[in-house]
């Protein structure tokens, strides 16, 4: 059987740890394909006027829902222990029936009968069974010995549960627990609107593309669950062979080990456990470029061949530097294998960023069973032929090579009538040769595209839609950065932009602020008036504020800068309200929610009374 363990709280004492360890290897031992989920010390309240209490183990299989009280306790002690052991078993009854509660009137199916269970820890081989099982005001008590008749997979159950309704009781009972079921998951620790991008087919990586608190940073978040690769050990050593923290923490050092290099991301978090999830998850994060796709630049018609020629050239650059970064221990490169148009992004200094840097591996480093197997669907015509049969594992220098040179060939299919253009195709057609031995090396394709590049461009107006991190913009005879893309709608993008001292130095000046390029000509006019209007009526209770307007609307230029608000939009709370106020320090039962959603009610009115009074509407109020 499978075994998912979701911790929900620190373990009171060794005992209830030495419980779980023992059920988990034991319902690793067992034949089947079902899985087993184990929650421990979930918060579980009673009630606003009595103190909230946690349930020691909660077991969820395909035999039914089993609440557990651990026990460092054995028969000798009950009679010293009468009646703190009843209390022990009117407690855990009392919780079952919370738990049942909770279960009844939200599910689409029936969950059985929500068992109530002691588990005493002290003796392992005792049992309590004989001549008939032991009760505690009517909750029977198990020994370790007795595990398979805890979890009744000694006898033919009634209830049966498939493992996704076993996840969905979880998940009711533990939203955080998606993350370790599922991986759906959309806030984080410090990590909001969660979009999961790869995952390997057993769960053990998931790849997020997210923004980071209280920044609103975006970030690439990868997140490993330990749990879904078995550790092996050596049976005379002792010592462990396949070890599932040194497999993430390798592909982390992978990420450190390229920090140097210009045309990579740089890392925002550190390998490091997930909080509330000690020994099980792990996370590292690094920056996500605002940078539009080599695909989406090629796209655009005033983007000159000189300029696609240096992108090219820079990319090869980055490639080799990949390359040429070898792991410490035996000197073995560190393949990409993963380019393509939408991986490459393009500056707006034509700089190239590689990116999609969670299939990146050192060449020597084996691919761990059931762990890497994604497919090429959507991406063959990237993917060397050799390759292609094969999977990831048969990933080679030359096949990172095709990706490149096929990758690129986007920029100069159009202006194929450009001598240059053409030339430059015929070279990377090269680099696409079906045998492998034939493709040029990234020296001999810099020497080569070098030969027809004119060197970098002057860059004299950028698109919005390509403004990124390396974006200068003057704005009322001052200048602001690009920090990070915000949001993009029918009519225009935000940024988050601070203000430096000039475009060489790039001193930060102040800041953070956010700024609002309209594309839209018309609607820019009517905009640029609207914010005029407005700005004196802002900037007070509850009313963001709008600090400089242009003086008239600009294609490609920023149209108003607003004061930077921290915090979330109400639409990503949705669902998680009481998380949200319990992680903000304010109470998260019925009570607390429903005060601190009227205060809002009341603070957005009185926002909105204050536009109102100067004769002026907001237009598009909404959860966003």
């Amino acid at each position: 059987m499978h075994v998912k363990h979701i911790p929900c709280g620190e373990y009171a004492n060794q005992s209830e740890q030495n419980a779980l360890e023992f059920l988990r290897q034991r319902l690793n031992s067992e034949a089947g394909s079902d899985t087993w989920f184990l929650l421990t010390n979930l918060l579980l309240s009673l009630g606003h006027e009595s103190l909230p209490e946690e349930i020691d183990l909660l077991a969820v299989g395909p035999t039914g829902v089993f609440v557990v009280e651990v026990k460092h306790w054995d028969a000798s002690l009950l009679k010293s222990t009468t009646a703190e052991a009843e209390k022990a078993a009117e407690r855990t009854a009392m919780k079952a029936k919370k738990i049942a509660g909770k279960l009844k009137n939200v599910l689409s199916f029936d969950p059985g009968f929500v068992q109530p269970r002691l588990l005493f820890t002290r003796n392992d081989r005792e049992k309590h069974s004989t001549p008939t099982r032991r009760t505690i005001e009517g909750v029977p008590v198990f020994g370790l010995a007795e595990w398979r008749e805890l979890l009744d997979l000694s006898v033919l159950s009634s209830t049966t549960l498939t493992t996704e309704q076993s996840a969905q009781i979880c998940q009711l009972l533990q939203p955080q627990a998606a993350l370790s079921i599922t991986g759906k998951v959309r806030h984080l620790m410090d990590f909001a609107n969660m979009e999961k991008i790869s995952e390997d087919p057993n769960g053990f990586c998931r790849v997020y593309r997210a923004r980071r608190r209280p920044g609103m940073d975006r970030v690439i978040v990868h997140i490993y669950d330990l749990t879904a690769i078995t550790p092996l050990y050596d049976l005379t050593s002792g010592q462990k062979t396949v070890d599932p923290r040194a497999i993430a923490q390798r592909e982390y050092e992978v990420m450190q080990r390229l920090q140097k290099s210009p045309w990579l991301p740089h890392i925002f978090d550190s390998f490091q456990p997930v909080p509330g999830y000690p020994g099980e998850l792990y996370y590292f994060s690094y920056a996500d470029t605002s940078a539009v796709s080599l695909q989406e630049r090629a796209s655009d018609p005033t983007w000159d061949v000189s300029a696609r020629l240096f992108t090219a050239l820079q990319s090869v650059r980055a490639l080799r530097d990949i390359h040429q970064n070898c792991d410490d221990q035996d000197g073995s490169m560190i393949l990409h294998r993963n380019i393509t148009p939408e991986t490459i992004r393009v500056r707006s200094n034509n700089e190239p960023l590689l990116t999609g840097l969670h299939l990146a591996r050192i060449s020597s480093q084996g691919t761990i069973s059931g762990m890497v197997a994604p497919e090429f669907e959507g991406r063959e015509c990237y993917v060397a032929p050799e390759v292609r049969p094969v999977g990831l594992t048969g990933y080679t220098v030359e096949a990172d090579i095709y990706a490149l040179c096929a990758s690129h060939r986007v920029l100069f299919e159009r202006f194929l009538e450009d001598p240059k253009a053409q030339e430059a195709w015929q070279i990377l057609n090269e680099g696409m040769a079906v045998d492998p031995a034939q493709r040029p090396d990234l020296t001999t394709l810099e020497r080569k595209l070098e030969a027809l590049s004119s060197g970098k461009p002057d860059v004299v107006s950028v698109p919005v839609a390509c403004w990124d991190e390396t974006t200068v913009l003057k704005f009322n005879n001052r200048y602001y950065r690009v920090l990070s893309r915000l949001g993009q709608g029918a009519f225009g993008t935000t940024f988050k932009v601070e203000e430096i001292d000039h475009p060489a130095e790039r001193r930060q000046l102040s800041g953070p602020y956010v700024a609002k390029a309209i594309t839209h000509a018309e609607a820019g006019r009517v905009a640029a008036e609207a914010y005029a209007r407005v700005r004196a009526q802002t900037g007070g209770p509850h009313l963001a504020g709008v600090l400089e307007v242009a003086p008239e609307w600009q294609p490609d230029q920023i149209t108003v800068l607003l004061k930077w608000v921290p915090g979330d939009p109400l639409a990503d709370l949705r669902g998680l309200l009481p998380l949200y106020l319990e992680d903000q320090g304010e109470g998260s039962n019925v009570e607390s929610v429903e005060t601190q959603v009227l205060q809002w009610l009341y603070d957005l009115c009185e926002g909105l009374a204050h536009l109102h009074r100067a004769g002026l509407v907001h237009g598009d109020v909404s959860p966003k």
